[in-house]
Order: structure tokens, then sequence, then C-alpha cells
């Protein structure tokens, strides 16, 4: 009988000790870390000549808030933090690039999160922040991809001048990423769909090292 009621109590002892155990799993999709070097552009692949491009590095959170300032700055609009996001790490990079007169510059922003749910948390903030640009098109990138642009007048140097920006922003599961393209130029000038160009030829090239980093082992 005390053989017995031992057995009972290491019985019910498992199942209490099995219901604080830490939860199943998540699907994969929750699961997936990347290299963030993987998501580097060489020179060569950008669009147009490149004059510089900044050797790409691996953030955190802290870092970040400068680093994609002009695509995403949370600490100024009063949005969720990175951290609130449960943003892991990302990889940052930017590049100044020439063609005839136009000189844009670029940065290249990927931003792990600890699930998909997490990015898609991201993005919904990402939107919240673009409203001031025109969301211009959804984009068949990714599990979703959203393109915002934003064309304004402004006295840069003592002379009137127009501030054109193009932001893509794509997430593969946990992973977003972002491609801002701008630049101040003469009002005489119109860049618009040549920006767009580049910035949608980075995206692709973004989402299709996405794509190869989730298929390898």
């Amino acid at each position: 009988m005390r053989r017995r009621r031992i057995a009972v109590v290491l019985f019910l002892a498992a199942i209490v000790l099995g219901a604080f155990a830490a939860p199943a799993r998540p699907a994969r999709a929750d699961l997936v870390t990347l290299n963030p070097h993987a998501f580097r552009i060489a020179a060569s692949n950008f669009p147009w000549h490149t004059k510089r491009l900044l050797d790409a590095r691996v953030e955190g959170n802290d870092r970040a808030a400068g680093d994609a300032i002009v695509i995403y700055d949370a600490i100024s609009t009063g949005l969720p933090t990175w951290s609130d996001l449960n943003r892991q790490t990302g990889r940052y990079e930017d590049a100044l690039m020439r063609k005839g007169k136009a000189n844009p510059a670029v940065d290249l922003f990927v931003s792990q999160y600890a699930s998909a749910d997490d990015a898609k948390r991201a993005i919904q903030s990402e939107k919240q922040f673009q409203s001031y640009r025109p969301l211009t098109a959804t984009l068949n990138l990714g599990d979703e991809s959203y393109e915002y642009a934003s064309s304004t007048a402004v006295i840069w140097a003592s002379k009137p001048s127009i501030v054109d920006v193009i932001v893509v922003c794509t997430r593969i599961q946990n992973v977003e990423f972002d491609v801002a393209v701008f630049d101040v130029h003469a009002v005489k000038y119109h860049w618009y769909t040549a920006y767009e160009k580049v910035a949608l030829k980075l995206a692709r090239q973004l989402t299709a090292v996405g794509y190869q980093a989730f298929s390898s082992p």
C-alpha cells in the first residue's frame, strides 16, 4: 500500500511540475535566427556607382535609433522602442551613389525579432510612423512589403530645394528589411522615379538574400 501511495504522489508531482515546465516550442518561423552579416550588399551590386560604402555593422537596439533615423525613429515619435518590440539584433549600412547630377544616399537596415508575431507588430509600428509619407504601393515581396514616399520643398543652403525620400519595408517571418533612398536636390530636377527604382532593386536583393538564409541548413 505504501509503495502504491508513493507512486501516486510521484505521478501527481510530475503533473504539477509539468504545468510549470517551459512552454512548447513555437513554430519554426518564430525560432529562426540569422547571421546579420549575410545581408551585406557589396558596392558592385548597388544599382548605381557607389562613391562611399560604410562597413556594414551589427548593431543593438541602442545603436539602432541613430543608425536608422531616416527610416524609423521611435524615440522622437513616442512609438514602441525596438526593445518593446522584442528586436534581437540588426544590420545597418549606407552608401552615397552617383548617376550624373543625382547623388542619393541609401540606408539599408535589417532587424531580427524574437518571433514572427513580433516582426508583424514592428511592421504595424512602421506603418504608423510612416503615416506622414503616402503609402504608394503594397509590394509582392516577402510575407508583406510596403513602399512609402515623400517629396518636400525646403530651403537648403539658402536655396529652394526638394527632399525626396523613398522607403521600402519588407518582412520575411521574423526579419524585417528596410531600404531608404533620399536626397536634397535642386527644384528643377525630378528624380522620384529613379530613386524608386533604386529602392525596389535593393529591396529585392535583400529579400532574395533573406530567402536564401531561411532555406539554408
